[in-house]
């Protein structure tokens, strides 16, 4: 039996949830800076690795410990806002699913809540 249910399916329930295009955008280029960041940093981190077994190479050390600190610093200032960014987008899709949900069961008329009722204590005697 196939499915009924498709990403195509998923994402326009998404998108008619209206999420707020401008916070998904600038969720997805932070955590995108956050990765491209992360893969970086340990190519400074082996850098400083190697310097220790070169002697007479203080000052580029010293440069290369400032580098990774900025670097890790962006990186995680990043990481958090791109995170909080998109979980904003996420609760806001979430609530928008309920409210319409909700609209739609408060216009349903009271006949359907009998019939449910009934169906359901009629199962339950079964």
């Amino acid at each position: 039996m196939k499915s009924e249910y498709t990403w195509r399916n998923f994402y326009s329930l998404l998108l008619s949830a209206h999420p707020s295009r401008l916070k998904l955008i600038f969720g997805i280029v932070f955590n995108g800076i956050s990765a491209v960041l992360a893969s970086i940093l340990p190519i400074f981190i082996q850098k400083v690795i190697d310097s220790f077994s070169q002697q007479g190479q203080q000052v580029v050390i010293g440069n290369y410990y400032l580098i990774v600190f900025v670097i890790f610093f962006i990186q995680a200032v990043a990481q958090v806002i791109g995170n909080y960014s998109l979980n904003v987008v996420g609760v806001d899709v979430v609530t928008n699913l309920r409210i319409r949900l909700w609209n739609k069961v408060v216009k349903l008329p009271k006949v359907f809540f009998l019939i449910a009722i009934i169906q359901v204590s009629f199962q339950v005697e079964l």
